[in-house]
């Protein structure tokens, strides 16, 4: 039997978090619906504090640079005060480590993670040239390299086959 190391079981357990728990996000950003640039991030917003430490301190092992950001809620059934945590990666090189680490073991967001990842190393930054604000009014010369990739994300947050499964299960004998 394959024996885990203890990191390795720390990155699967963080990976099930943001399978279950987090948002992998691309967007694209538009100035009067010209694509400026892209904008990615990873992000795991819950109430337990202490699931929010234990990712701080995996990020923290690992050496991730991250924001970490508490909200009040009052709203809900119960109208009580909510203090919601996040925890932000959004640092282009940042992401890129961490979904290296954790695409292994991801299930639910495996596709967009490596849509994601397989942008970022083929895409250096010195390579993608930032067109911010965009005064001449041109069409940011990696347009289209954007407008593949975030096409590419949304296919890969596609679920699989939508048809129903039916399930058959054998009544015991008593």
């Amino acid at each position: 039997m394959n024996k885990k190391t203890p990191r390795e079981v720390k990155l699967a357990w963080l990976s099930g978090i943001i399978d279950g728990e987090g948002t992998i996000a691309m967007y694209l950003v538009k100035n009067k619906d010209i694509i400026v640039q892209p904008i990615y991030g990873i992000y795991v917003c819950n109430s337990d504090i202490e699931m929010i430490n234990e990712i701080k301190n995996i990020y923290d092992e690992i050496g991730l640079k991250y924001y970490f950001k508490a909200k009040n809620y009052k709203q809900g059934m119960f109208k009580q005060n909510l203090v919601v945590y996040e925890l932000k990666v959004s640092r282009r090189n940042e992401i890129e480590y961490l979904l290296e680490l954790i695409i292994p073991y991801l299930i639910a967001k495996k596709r967009e993670a490596e849509v994601i990842y397989k942008f970022l190393k083929e895409n250096p930054t010195s390579k993608l040239l930032k067109n911010r604000g965009n005064r001449s009014k041109k069409i940011n010369d990696n347009h289209q390299t954007y407008l593949e990739t975030i096409n590419n994300f949304k296919q890969a947050r596609q679920f699989g086959n939508l048809t129903p499964v039916e399930t058959k299960r054998e009544t015991p004998i008593l």
